[in-house]
């Protein structure tokens, strides 16, 4: 079974130490998995809570990095429920923040966290490992406040700091994420594996910095 995009929602708030996506609908496919992304201006601290569709979620997150400008953790919720529902992500330090959570369905988990930054250019990549009928998805922030990131692959979130995307479901897909000018790009993301397709969701991570 190939992992199908389900959908996306973001939501922005400064001063912080919880935030919710705002509501979005869930479809009702089976093996539904989120991908919750945390990103923030300065370091919030320890994370207590995840959750998404009223389901908790780990708060060992997935994939993590940081720049001098972004922090960015990713978290795993399972079988979130369907219908009318939200994420929401609860920390510890006070800080601007985004919350954006992906939806996908065919999956049983997330694996192959990768983060990679560039700071002092307009481009960064995320070269993923997967398998075919995986979803790659990543996010990204940019030091540049007055240009909006571009994915090449299918941005799901566009028009803010932070954009998010989804891969083509085959094999080991790059990411690559580019603005104008030449301050820093910072991304993160993770692998839905496919359900019953063996590779299993092991929540591993590797670092690239450009």
């Amino acid at each position: 079974m190939a992992v199908a995009y389900d959908n996306a929602k973001q939501a922005l708030d400064f001063g912080v130490t919880t935030l919710g996506s705002g509501n979005f609908t869930i479809g009702a496919g089976a093996n539904r998995v989120a991908m919750v992304c945390l990103a923030t201006v300065g370091n919030p601290g320890a994370i207590s809570a995840v959750s998404c569709g009223g389901q908790s979620g780990s708060i060992t997150p997935v994939a993590s990095g940081d720049s001098p400008t972004w922090f960015f953790k990713i978290f795993e919720v399972i079988n979130p429920s369907s219908g009318t529902q939200s994420a929401s992500v609860t920390w510890t330090n006070s800080v601007t923040a985004f919350v954006t959570v992906i939806t996908a369905t065919g999956s049983s988990g997330l694996n192959n966290g990768i983060y990679s930054e560039n700071v002092a250019g307009n481009n960064t990549s995320l070269n993923f490992t997967s398998n075919a009928d995986d979803l790659t998805a990543s996010f990204s922030g940019n030091g540049n406040t007055d240009t909006v990131a571009s994915s090449n692959q299918t941005q799901r979130i566009s028009g803010t700091e932070v954009g998010a995307d989804t891969g083509p479901g085959t094999s080991n897909p790059t990411h690559t994420w580019t603005h104008t000018g030449n301050s820093e790009v910072a991304a993160c993301g993770a692998n839905f594996v496919a359900a019953g397709g063996g590779g299993g969701a092991n929540n591993s991570l590797a670092w690239i910095t450009a």
